[in-house]
């Protein structure tokens, strides 16, 4: 990043936001099981996510864990249950994520449930996955990739999110815990309507970029949309190349810039796809 362009974007940035802090930040990883060889055991999931927190920066360290992934027929959820209850909700014959979340609970790591909706009914879904898994303590929240939201007239990645929808979702999160957190996260910024409320945390998915002023340019608008809300990113996707990260100390180097040029603490998790290269580097 350049000394000019940093010193212009951080002035747009300042000048918009001011000194303000958020509350929480969150430094982890996404955990899905998709595009990866293998998938790692539950304790090296905890010496990843620890080592990578740790170096990377001074947040809280979290996992975006896949608890239900999108099928063009809705979603699959990765447990047990009753396909006939609810609509475009399915289940999976057995249990493949407790011996994880049950090692995050004892290891303080905080877990944001993350579902890929496809068209099925969210609430139902938000309230099954709660139902299994809100008793345990590394639980913190639900995250939806609305990248995946779809209707049966519109394709995934395309459907717009209103207030109501979002105001609905964090109803039902309340009823089981007030002070649970929603993770709204896509790439398209027109397609997410902002809520004033600190409970949400709007999540950019960087996948595709390939320089640092294409970050910038993004990540600002994205800063300043949704201000005072807290907001962060995901980043180092599989087919990503990004020449300026090469290794831990260039992901603190990096997230420690974006925090200072924007006077505005965001979150970052890194793709599970890559996580564990860069970490045992």
């Amino acid at each position: 990043m350049s000394k000019k362009r940093l010193v212009l974007f951080c002035l747009t940035v300042f000048l918009f936001l001011g000194c303000k802090t958020v509350g929480e930040v969150y430094v982890g990883s996404s955990g899905s099981r998709i595009n990866l060889d293998f998938f790692p055991s539950s304790d090296r999931w905890i010496d990843t996510i620890d080592i990578f927190s740790s170096t990377v920066d001074s947040g809280e360290a979290a996992v975006l864990w896949s608890i239900g992934e999108y099928s063009s027929r809705g979603i699959i959820l990765g447990f047990p249950g009753d396909d006939k209850s609810n609509k475009n909700i399915y289940y999976s014959d057995i249990n493949i994520d407790e011996e994880y979340i049950s090692k995050f609970d004892k290891n303080d790591i905080s877990i944001f449930l993350l579902i890929e909706p496809g068209i099925s009914n969210i609430p139902e879904t938000i309230k099954s996955v709660l139902d299994y898994y809100s008793n345990h303590k590394s639980v913190v929240g639900i995250c939806i990739d609305l990248e995946w939201l779809s209707t049966d007239g519109i394709d995934p990645g395309q459907v717009s999110v209103p207030v109501e929808s979002i105001l609905r979702w964090l109803d039902i999160l309340e009823d089981y815990d007030n002070k649970y957190q929603l993770i709204l996260k896509h790439w398209d910024i027109s397609l997410i309507d902002r809520l004033d409320d600190d409970r949400v945390i709007y999540l950019e998915s960087m996948e595709g970029i390939t320089t640092e002023r294409e970050f910038e340019d993004r990540f600002s608008l994205w800063v300043r949309k949704f201000y005072p809300n807290k907001v962060g990113f995901e980043m180092g996707f599989k087919d990503d190349v990004l020449p300026w990260i090469t290794n831990l100390n260039s992901i603190y180097s990096f997230h420690r810039s974006i925090d200072s040029f924007t006077s505005y603490p965001s979150s970052l998790f890194w793709s599970s796809t890559t996580l564990f290269d860069i970490v045992e580097k």
